[in-house]
This record gives structure tokens, sequence and C-alpha cells, in this order.
């Protein structure tokens, strides 16, 4: 038989062996898979181990046999990084990297499966710093809005609030931070705190959900300001009139 017909075929010179059919490793083999392993009461595994050429250390590939042919490979490099790599039938491009310095690299966009369901992060396990070009962006489209009402914060609200400068504990850069306590503004603006899941309930602060109170408190204050101006003026032609008064009668006076 040849090795197309052979359930079992080899060449010892070359260090080849070929197995026509499904194989199981203490298992039965399935129809559906070419490679069933189970091990019973204990965990099964596979160790894939290279010395390594000019780019990896060992890897494993996924592909579709066609033209063009495409696959991913999921591969140890020799800088002993983890790689997602996807090629496309010209190029290899790095789709995910886990780098041994505890970073991670993605060459893409993180796309929730469902929208509004999931967090990123939450009170207890919170990033350290998030670095974006063009700030974080909020959903606003009236047509995803019921029940719109004016704000009822405003400008008391804002006199109320306290800015203070603090330091993280059990930070280690020890670098001085601005910003408001969550307790305080629980009781001003309750809307812009979240109470963590946590065990503790740790309490967190939306600073973005402050905007419209401060907008508010401006608006109000543009309000007492113009209307400040407007007695003031008033006051000054008022003021200006007695003082033509004044000259009118010191005029009189001085031809009597």
């Amino acid at each position: 038989m040849d090795k197309n017909n052979a359930l079992i075929y080899g060449e010892f010179d070359n260090n080849k062996l070929r197995l026509n059919a499904n194989v199981g490793i203490n298992a039965n083999p399935t129809q559906w898979e070419n490679l069933n392993i189970e091990q019973q009461g204990d965990a099964a595994d596979i160790r894939v181990a290279g010395e390594g050429n000019p780019n990896n250390y060992s890897s494993l590939f996924l592909g579709a046999i066609g033209v063009p042919y495409k696959e991913w490979q999921i591969n140890h490099r020799n800088t002993n990084s983890f790689n997602l790599t996807f090629y496309n039938g010209v190029t290899y491009n790095d789709m995910l990297v886990l780098n041994n310095a505890v970073s991670m690299e993605l060459n893409g966009s993180i796309i929730p499966k469902q929208s509004s369901i999931y967090s990123l992060g939450n009170s207890g396990f919170r990033w350290l710093e998030v670095f974006a070009v063009n700030g974080l962006i909020n959903t606003s489209d009236i047509r995803l809005k019921e029940n719109i009402s004016d704000l009822s914060y405003g400008l008391k609200e804002v006199l109320s609030l306290r800015p203070v400068s603090f330091y993280w504990k059990n930070n280690t850069d020890r670098e001085k931070k601005i910003g408001l306590i969550a307790q305080e503004v629980q009781g001003v603006v309750n809307e812009a705190v979240k109470v963590g899941n946590d065990e503790n309930q740790t309490l967190g602060l939306n600073y973005s959900e402050l905007i419209p109170v401060l907008i508010k408190g401006i608006q109000e204050q543009q309000r007492q300001i113009e209307s400040t101006a407007k007695e003031n003026q008033q006051l000054k032609s008022e003021l200006q009139s007695l003082k033509d008064e004044i000259v009118e009668i010191k005029t009189l006076l001085t031809k009597n």
C-alpha cells in the first residue's frame, strides 16, 4: 500500500510516520476529531517544546485548506512572548502579544459581544491609568433617552463640593493627586457616585456626571452676573442723573 491508503505508513530513513485514521489517547477515537485525548483522574496535557529558530521556540498552526492559504498561529517566540498571529495569504500579523514584561499588545479593537452589559475592571480590581488620544466617548444620542427633564442641580451643589489634594494609600509612586471625596459627593450629587460590588462596597466617582452640574452652575452664575451688571448700570445712570441735577443747582445758586 502507498502512504495514502495504508493505515500506518512510515519512512525510517526520513523519520516520518503517517496515520490515515482518527486517533484516541486514553480515549476512543471519534468521527469528529482527528485527535482525542482524555485523562481520567488528572489533567490532560500536551507539551510542545523546541530549542528554537530565528523566530519561535514552538508553534501551533491552525489553517484552512484552500487558495489563498490562511491560518492562525499560536507561537512561543524566542523573545519569550506569546503571540497569536494571523496569516492572510500574504503577510503575518501579530493580533495578540503577551510578553514577559507583563503587558499585552493588541492589534485591533476590543469590542464587547453585547452592548451595555460588561465592564472593564471593577471596584476591587482597578486599572492604574488609562491612556487615550481622544479621551472617553459616552453615548449621548437623544434617540436612546427618555424622561428627559432639566437638571435641578446647579450653583448651590457646586459650592457644596470640596476639591482636595491627596495621596493614594499603598501606592509606591506617591504622586500627589487632586479630586473629590466620593462620600462627600454622595450627599450632594448622588448620581455621580458608584457603589462597588466588592465586600467593602468601595465607592467610585464618575467625574463626567459632574459636568452637567458644573454647566448648570456656570449658567446660574452667569445670570447672576448679568443681573448684577444690569443693576449696576441702572445705578450708574441714576447716579449720573443726580450729579447732573447737582450741577444745575450749583449753577442756579451761583447766578443768584
